[in-house]
């Protein structure tokens, strides 16, 4: 008996440490040579990243990385994302072969890029953020997509009309219209000279809309912030505006000149 209760406790721990090896397992695409490769866009893939390790290709101290690789078929403006994910996986973002990587971008949760049909893409995805590459871990599930995105905002043009406004306490109202290539939320920050012989009124206003191709108008108040209160008569316009969406922002210098005259 004693001998049986022997052997079934030598199988008992043979088994047990069998499970740990299986639950120690790290995924297939652990290794940057074993990426797995994206075919086609859009993609998800889900794995868990738990008992993956890290390797010094990956930026931003990402540890216990996964791997994907993905050569674009047509330039594109891309997101990679790790939404759906169960905890706080970041991403980052190459162009180049192993050993051989460029550094696009990264990030938590999304990296937003313009790839190139052709060029060979690796993204790592993994827990942020470790000293030693190697580190293993803490990690969870993860969801990785790609899809395309909407072009980022590339420019953004502003003009200002000639004809502005002061009040007799020498609030200045003045306008202009603003116009993005893609939909994006516009700022615009005027300041406003004007010369009085030897004397100075000089002050910075604000405006924001959003833009897009269909010119919008912006409006804004400035007040000297100087000794000297805007007044009747000529004034300089200089400054600058940009333009931002979700990905990016642009910027563009504000240039002008400006009749004012008495509101009533």
């Amino acid at each position: 008996m004693r001998k049986i209760l022997v052997v079934l406790c030598v199988v008992c721990t043979m088994m047990v440490g069998t499970a740990s090896m299986a639950q120690a397992a790290a995924p297939s695409n652990d290794d940057i040579a074993n990426a797995t490769v994206v075919t086609g866009v859009p993609f998800t893939d889900a794995t868990n990243n738990e008992e993956a390790t890290g390797e010094p290709d990956a930026a931003c101290g990402l540890a216990a990385t996964v791997w994907y690789q993905f050569t674009p078929t047509e330039s594109a403006f891309l997101g990679f994302s790790t939404a759906g994910s169960d905890f706080e996986a970041a991403v980052a973002v190459y162009s180049g072969t192993p050993g051989n990587l460029t550094y696009v971008g990264c990030n938590y949760s999304q990296v937003a890029a313009n790839v190139i049909a052709g060029e060979s893409y690796y993204v790592a995805v993994g827990t942020c953020c470790f000293n030693d590459p190697g580190q293993v871990g803490p990690g969870g599930n993860i969801v990785f997509n790609i899809q395309e995105l909407p072009p980022p905002v590339s420019s953004i043009t502003v003009t200002v009309d000639r004809r502005a406004t002061v009040t007799n306490f020498g609030v200045v109202t003045m306008s202009g219209t603003v116009t993005c290539d893609q939909p994006a939320y516009a700022y615009i920050q005027p300041t406003v000279t004007q010369r009085f012989q030897r004397q100075l009124a000089q002050g910075t206003g604000y405006a924001s809309t959003p833009c897009g191709p269909t010119a919008t108008m912006w409006t804004a108040q400035v007040t000297s912030q100087t000794a000297t209160i805007f007044g009747p008569g000529n004034a300089t316009v200089s400054g600058y505006a940009s333009a931002s969406d979700n990905y990016t922002s642009v910027y563009t210098d504000l240039r002008g000149e400006l009749q004012l005259r008495r509101s009533n």
